[in-house]
């Protein structure tokens, strides 16, 4: 079991107990490496995720290695990936529900065989990430304004990236601040939603932004913040079965469920259909949909 915060964990343990046999226990106090090391050492058949989407995506991760089902409890900042499972964000209720819920086979991505579910992000995202989680690590009032500072300026200043993309679609290159690419294409709904059209469709999505001037990343910031950015103007919008992106430079920072990497281009893009076994509700697993 993965966690990202101990409130929960005599509630999860207690729902998991109900439905199972729990054969990797996390201790108090035990760290994210230890726990992840405790799932890949036993035979555990199912791996429970509780947290945000960088902690859904470490389980997932196991999952895919060892086979086993993966279930995911929401709880942490961000929630997109049990949202697309028809799970929601309420953790209180994903483990009431844990007995009601059907395994579906649905798709994983990776770049440079590194998982994503939902969505990697190359440019401005990726390095405004590293200046949040610095603020958050600041030790004192007057460090953590500076450091806001310095978040504020990396958005501002975000330089553009040229980009060679190859894929099974052609070649093209293209200039940008902010390059996405998804697990399956993200739908044309409501505000906020950042939802994918399908689980399963085996197909990566891909957005450019195009935005230029000095209000760049403001618009950038507001498409992605209102989930418009499959209906933005300015984004360039596609899909593929696979992706390979070249840079002119040694490494870049690449965001994977909110989690930032640094990886050594080119970023190879890869999809696997229906690669993943997950617990999802049985109205989801009928559809394959969101």
């Amino acid at each position: 079991m993965l966690r990202d915060e101990p409130g929960l964990v005599e509630a999860s343990i207690a729902a998991v107990e109900g439905q199972w046999e729990v054969v990797c226990r996390p201790e108090d106090g035990a760290d994210m490496p230890r726990q992840i090391a405790c799932c890949r050492e036993s035979s555990a058949s199912v791996v429970v995720g509780l947290g945000g989407d960088g902690t859904i995506n470490a389980a997932a991760s196991i999952a895919i290695e060892t086979g086993a089902v993966l279930a995911a409890i929401p709880r942490g900042t961000m929630n997109l990936l049990t949202g697309d499972f028809g799970i929601g964000t309420d953790a209180n209720a994903a483990l009431e529900s844990l007995g009601t819920l059907v395994e579906a086979r649905v798709d994983y991505a990776t770049v440079n065989g590194r998982v994503f579910l939902h969505s990697s992000l190359v440019g401005v995202v990726p390095w405004m990430a590293v200046e949040r989680e610095s603020i958050r690590d600041a030790d004192s009032l007057r460090d953590k304004l500076t450091k806001l500072a310095d978040f504020v300026g990396v958005g501002l200043e975000a330089e553009e990236l040229e980009l060679r993309l190859t894929s099974d679609a052609g070649t093209d290159t293209i200039s940008t601040r902010n390059f996405v690419v998804t697990n399956n294409r993200l739908a044309e709904r409501g505000l906020v939603s950042h939802a994918r059209a399908t689980l399963d469709a085996g197909r990566l999505g891909v957005y450019a932004s195009t935005n230029r001037g000095p209000l760049a990343t403001l618009l950038l910031f507001t498409t992605i913040g209102t989930g418009k950015l499959s209906e933005d103007p300015a984004t360039l919008t596609g899909d593929c079965e696979w992706l390979d992106v070249e840079f002119e430079r040694d490494s870049v920072l690449v965001s994977n469920d909110g989690e930032v990497w640094e990886l050594i281009p080119p970023l190879e893009y890869r999809i696997h259909p229906r690669g993943l076994r997950v617990l999802v509700p049985a109205e989801i697993a009928r559809g394959g949909r969101p």
